[in-house]
């Protein structure tokens, strides 16, 4: 009996990639490995605009559920940090559960950023189905949580061709009052912080605000005390 040694065929490697919504399909891989690390990489925000936090707001204590909804942007880049300014919240059609998010028609989140809330408090995070199926496929995407905590990742364009999925910011953009800033530029020499004086051989120190709970040199106040 004659038994053939035949080699086990390699199996090959699965490698992650990062695509976004394509306009003629509903989703296209693109050919954009995913970095692990780089230190080319650019810091990223996401800006709100308080009219859209208002709207955000207004879902989280509408709905016990999780909900998710797409932002339109203006895109800032220079060459330390990318800015994504938030210009619209839209809302598609869908089923929600308090554990997940079925989007009818995703064709309205194309080119947009991605939000969507889990319905608890305390801090937020991405689990790995938000990354595979939301994170990678939005130039960012945002976790809300039911007490306005926001955790925000984006998708970065590195230098050597690759994308990196990376953690950013959210600012909340509150309009300008003109009106404000000159009223309290009027009124804040009024009001002072009171000084406490002590004595010691060769002069006085002024002590801080007794009530005031912040950090002290104490080590410093002691010594001329001392003296």
């Amino acid at each position: 009996m004659v038994i053939e040694m035949t080699k086990k065929k390699k199996k090959k490697k699965r490698v992650r990639k990062i695509g976004f919504y394509d306009e003629k399909k509903r989703y296209e891989w693109s050919d954009y490995f995913i970095a692990t690390s780089c230190p080319h990489v650019k810091y990223v925000t996401v800006v709100l605009p308080e009219p859209i936090l208002e709207k955000i707001k207004k879902l989280i204590n509408s709905f016990s559920t999780e909900w998710l909804g797409y932002l339109s942007f203006e895109k800032e880049e220079n060459e330390d940090e990318i800015v994504f300014r938030c210009t619209d919240l839209l809302i598609p059609e869908q089923e929600v559960t308090y554990a997940d998010v079925n989007v009818k028609d995703s064709s309205l989140g194309v080119g947009k950023g991605a939000i969507h809330c889990h319905p608890w408090k305390h801090a937020t995070s991405h689990s790995k189905t938000d990354e595979d199926y939301v994170d990678i496929n939005h130039p960012f995407s945002i976790v809300v949580s039911k007490d306005l905590e926001f955790s925000v990742k984006a998708v970065v364009d590195l230098p050597c061709g690759s994308r990196m999925l990376v953690e950013g910011e959210v600012e909340v953009e509150h309009p300008s009052n003109p009106e404000l800033d000159k009223w309290f530029n009027q009124i804040k020499s009024k009001i002072k912080e009171k000084k406490y004086t002590l004595p010691y051989k060769g002069g006085s120190y002024t002590l801080p605000n007794p009530y005031y709970s912040g950090p002290y040199d104490w080590g410093s106040i002691y010594g001329r005390l001392r003296e």
